[in-house]
């Protein structure tokens, strides 16, 4: 508020002096952006945290509590890595080799009386290599001594949930030590092959794995002698 005086004369001098009082009434301002956010990083299978800073927004209005929330850029609910505390104005949370890629989002300042100003920005999510994983035991094999013996690993063995990476393999006995004589793995295919002698009758394991890992399936062919036919039997098992 603040007063006017207004003074009138004449010609003999004679005045009269008013006072005018104006009263200035508040009306409510909208918080207002200062600084934008900037654009964060964020790696698979990390935590990440981010605070807003306390001078992103402003209030001209003395008085006014801004109060804040987050969602996405769109206005839809943030993902379901990511939190976001509005009493300390923190994102946090840790990204999964899905949440991959980049993600749009805003913060919003409200005032006591609704008005609201937002800041856009994004969170990037930085892959990183996950190890491939069994996704399918092998079921038990067998072969005959003195006839061929194929088999295939099936593709669907062991899985790699990172897009675009291709799995190579290899198999040895499951001391990491070369395969018997008898049998090969042609990793291309993933196929073994070979002809079993008499010789070869007995107990042996086996492995194939992805070279990236430490797992493996492995068989464990057990021989047993049956009406004068030897017979190598392949039993698959899981080993990690």
């Amino acid at each position: 508020a603040f007063i006017i005086l207004l003074s009138l004369s004449n010609q003999r001098k004679a005045y009269r002096i008013n006072t005018l009082e104006v009263v200035v009434a508040n009306t409510n301002d909208a918080p207002t952006l200062v600084t934008a956010i900037t654009n964060q990083l964020a790696t698979e299978d990390a935590g990440f945290t981010y605070v807003v800073s306390s001078d992103t927004f402003a209030d001209a209005d003395a008085g006014d509590l801004v109060s804040y929330s987050a969602t996405r850029a769109d206005g839809s609910a943030l993902p379901a890595w990511i939190n976001f505390s509005v009493s300390t104005r923190t994102f946090s949370g840790t990204p999964l080799n899905a949440d991959v890629g980049t993600v749009d989002l805003k913060v919003t300042a409200t005032d006591g009386s609704g008005a609201n100003v937002s800041s856009s920005f994004n969170v990037a999510v930085v892959n990183t290599n996950d190890s491939p994983t069994l996704a399918n035991g092998i079921s038990n094999q067998a072969a005959v001594e003195d006839a061929t013996f194929t088999f295939i690993v099936p593709v669907n063995c062991f899985a790699d949930v990172d897009v675009g990476d291709t799995l190579s393999y290899v198999a040895t006995k499951s001391d990491n030590s070369a395969l018997p004589g008898w049998i090969t793995f042609n990793a291309a295919t993933r196929t073994f092959a070979g002809t079993p002698l008499n010789g070869d009758v007995g107990t042996f394991l086996r492995s194939t794995e992805p070279e990236v890992i430490q797992s493996a399936q492995q068989f464990d062919p057990n021989a047993h002698d049956t009406l004068g036919v030897f017979t190598a039997i392949r039993q698959w098992k899981n080993s990690f």
